[in-house]
């Protein structure tokens, strides 16, 4: 059964997810953001139609994991763009980046411990550095977004002989 994702301001998933029971989704997962949900196509059209609380109803037709810019690009190399997209026509591409792993730095906490003398202030947040995906480059959405639409390009070029 096809699975999709319902996209949601945030705060709302809940609403979301009782809207999704209503029109017969099963799975369903609220998540930040939106909420997954499994249905057929019907159901699918339906979700657009009918929901209100939704802003997009997304149809994933890959997953994956990447753990660096290089690994992105060849994942996504491998799919079969040409069986979605016209080469003769434009092409643009959107990325959100949600779930990045964060970590605080060891010092910075040590250094804005609250102490009797002085609590910590809502301002004095501990600073975060970026886990090793992040390392990797995987954490600017504009970078990953031209990542991905030059593996597409690329192998739309590879098959039509041109660029879309």
């Amino acid at each position: 059964m096809p699975k999709f994702f319902a996209t949601a301001s945030l705060g709302i998933e809940p609403a979301l997810a009782l809207e999704l029971e209503r029109i017969g989704a099963t799975g369903i997962e609220p998540a930040r953001g939106g909420a997954h949900f499994e249905g057929d196509l019907a159901l699918m059209y339906r979700a657009n139609l009918w929901l209100r609380t939704a802003t997009r109803v997304l149809m994933p037709i890959r997953e994956f994991s990447a753990t660096g810019a290089e690994m992105l690009y060849s994942q996504v190399r491998r799919l079969h763009w040409e069986d979605y997209l016209d080469p003769e026509r434009t092409l643009a591409v959107e990325c959100t980046i949600a779930g990045v792993r964060r970590i605080p730095n060891r010092r910075a906490l040590e250094e804005r411990r609250p102490t009797r003398d002085r609590p910590m202030r809502p301002e004095m947040r501990p600073e975060m550095r970026p886990d090793q995906s992040q390392k990797q480059g995987l954490h600017h959405s504009h970078y990953v977004a031209l990542k991905v639409k030059d593996a597409i390009v690329d192998r739309l070029r590879e098959k039509y002989g041109h660029r879309p």
